[in-house]
């Protein structure tokens, strides 16, 4: 599914992938739609283990966090040779955008992650306002255009197959996350001066 389209990935051709035999495959999964739904669910596993939880449990502050995210997600992009399809771009997104109006399990289920990483988004937007690096805003909003920026970005160096592209339009992100806040005044500072 990630190498040619949901539409694309015939069950004959998954389970000769997969080294299974197609009366197994309909044991665990009863239709196309439920290995969909699996192979959502066990792509945002991986992301989260490996990029999402350990950014999380970093010492750094907000902003610093998606910055970090965006070069995790750039260092995986390049790690993708010209032949290997299967990490570049977003394959959730782009199991969500083409399936969105033909399933509903599995545009839930795109959705559902979707939710998830809007969450890590706004705690760390959160943690950025809280220390000052944005002003204070309403970071789901926020959470939910940096996501936009990062899947929208991910298409672009996807079709462009050039992962300069991803990085670029990642450039945006600290204008996206919020305006920079104005700076702590200085213990003292007359009330005329503030």
């Amino acid at each position: 599914m990630w190498l040619k389209s949901y539409a694309a990935a015939g069950v004959d051709e998954i389970c000769q992938m997969a080294g299974a035999q197609k009366g197994s495959l309909y044991h665990f999964f009863p239709t196309k739609a439920d290995l969909g739904v699996a192979a959502i669910e066990q792509r945002w596993d991986i992301l989260r283990q490996q990029v999402f939880d350990p950014i999380d449990q970093i010492g750094e502050a907000g902003l610093d966090r998606l910055l970090r995210l965006v070069g995790r997600l750039d260092a995986l992009q390049r790690q993708a040779g010209p032949d290997d399809r299967i990490l570049t771009g977003s394959p959730i997104g782009a199991l969500g955008q083409e399936m969105a109006h033909q399933d509903e399990r599995i545009r839930a289920a795109v959705n559902r992650v979707f939710e998830e990483q809007c969450r890590y988004l706004q705690r760390w937007l959160d943690e950025a306002a809280a220390g000052r690096q944005i002003a204070a805003g309403s970071s789901r909003t926020r959470a939910r255009q940096v996501l936009a920026l990062l899947e929208g970005a991910l298409l672009l160096g996807k079709v462009a197959a050039d992962p300069d592209v991803f990085a670029q339009a990642c450039a945006a992100l600290p204008a996206v996350a919020g305006p920079a806040s104005a700076p702590r005044p200085l213990a003292g500072t007359p009330p005329e001066l503030l």
